[in-house]
């Protein structure tokens, strides 16, 4: 029943639709400048993704670096693994 009412007001709206259509020349520039903000957008998006990517990218390098820089400190020092790993992981975190 639900399912019945739904067609047929789908079919009323597409009647009303029908009668009151646009120009043809207007729905082509609603559809270039819907298709232009699509084009905008996804570029948009894109830079922003590889912008996030290169930051990501430093981001991690900097950690692998700092994480490598620490722990040589530590060896140097001579604390035994046992006392120098939780020190290590404790300044990472």
């Amino acid at each position: 029943m639900i399912e019945a009412r739904a067609v047929r007001m789908k079919k009323k709206a597409y009647r009303e639709l029908q009668k009151h259509q646009l120009p043809l020349d207007f729905t082509k520039l609603v559809a270039e400048r819907r298709a232009n903000r699509v084009a905008e957008y996804k570029q948009i998006a894109g830079n922003h993704d590889h912008q996030y990517d290169i930051q990501k990218a430093v981001e991690l390098e900097n950690q692998f670096n700092e994480k490598q820089r620490m722990t040589d400190v530590l060896r140097l020092g001579g604390l035994p693994a046992s006392l120098a790993h939780p020190i290590a992981r404790a300044m990472m975190s």
